[in-house]
């Protein structure tokens, strides 16, 4: 081979590394554009996340707050059940003043 041949080969496999470089560099140029892209959609992501993680936080609060109101209503609510039993009692009650009120009469009749 001589020198010429030599320099031609030289030249052509130089040409096609640089063709490949350059291919090389439109494909990393691609990728950058799409992490962009990605990061762009993620930064965007990110954002949805905290308004749900704030959302989800003030609903937990209002069931909580809720859950305390229905437990205090209970609570302050009496039962078909209490209030037969305090009937029974008011009218034990009653029958006793009505009977005490009966002695006081006839106590006060006979001085």
């Amino acid at each position: 081979m001589t020198n010429e041949e030599f320099q031609k080969l030289v030249l052509e496999k130089l040409s096609g590394i640089e063709s490949k470089f350059d291919n090389l560099e439109s494909e990393v140029s691609g990728l950058k554009s799409k992490i962009g892209g990605v990061e762009t959609r993620f930064d965007g992501l990110e954002e949805q996340v905290k308004e749900n993680t704030d959302i989800i936080k003030a609903v937990r609060h209002n069931q909580e707050f809720g859950i305390a109101k229905l437990e205090a209503l209970v609570l302050n609510t009496a039962s078909k059940e209490s209030i037969v039993k305090l009937d029974a009692k008011f009218g034990v009650l009653n029958d006793r003043l009505f009977q005490q009120e009966a002695d006081l009469k006839i106590l006060k009749a006979v001085k």
